[in-house]
C-alpha cells in the first residue's frame, strides 16, 4: 500500500527535492501545495499518513495550518522542516502540536528516519 504525504512549502525547488527524496526511499502517492489554504482543502477530502510543512512560508508561519490540522485530525503526523534559526521558535509556538522536525538542509538518510519512525506503525 503506498503512503499519502501532504508537502507544504512555498519554495517549489524545495517541494520538488522532497519529491526526489521520497522516490529514493519508496512509492508514496504525494500531493504538494505552496501555501496552507489548498493544503487544509486537500486534508479534509482525503486521509494523509503524513505531512510535511514548512515552518516559515510567506503569508503566514507553519503553527496557522499545524493548528487548522490538528482541529481536523490529532493522530496525522505533522514534521515541520525548518532552518536551524527558526527551531527555537518553531518549538515555543506548537506546544507539541507538531510531531517532529528536520532541520535544513535535510538528508534522504534523515527524511527516511523520520519516515520510518511515522509510517511504519500505520503500515501496520
Amino acid at each position: 500500500m503506498n503512503m499519502n504525504v501532504l508537502i507544504v512549502d512555498v519554495s517549489e525547488a524545495v517541494r520538488k527535492n522532497i519529491v526526489t527524496l521520497l522516490s529514493e526511499i519508496g512509492p508514496f502517492e504525494i500531493t504538494e501545495t505552496d501555501n496552507s489554504e489548498k493544503a487544509i482543502k486537500w486534508f479534509k477530502q482525503q486521509p494523509y499518513h503524513l505531512v510535511l510543512s514548512d515552518w516559515n512560508m510567506q503569508t503566514e508561519e507553519g503553527n496557522y495550518l499545524v493548528q487548522e490540522l490538528r482541529n481536523l485530525n490529532q493522530e496525522t503526523p505533522i514534521v515541520l522542516t525548518t532552518t536551524q534559526q527558526d527551531q527555537k521558535q518553531a518549538i515555543d509556538i506548537n506546544n507539541g502540536s507538531t510531531t517532529d522536525m528536520l532541520i535544513k538542509p535535510f538528508t534522504t538518510d534523515s527524511l527516511r528516519e523520520t519516515l520510518d519512525k511515522y509510517l511504519a506503525a500505520q503500515s501496520g
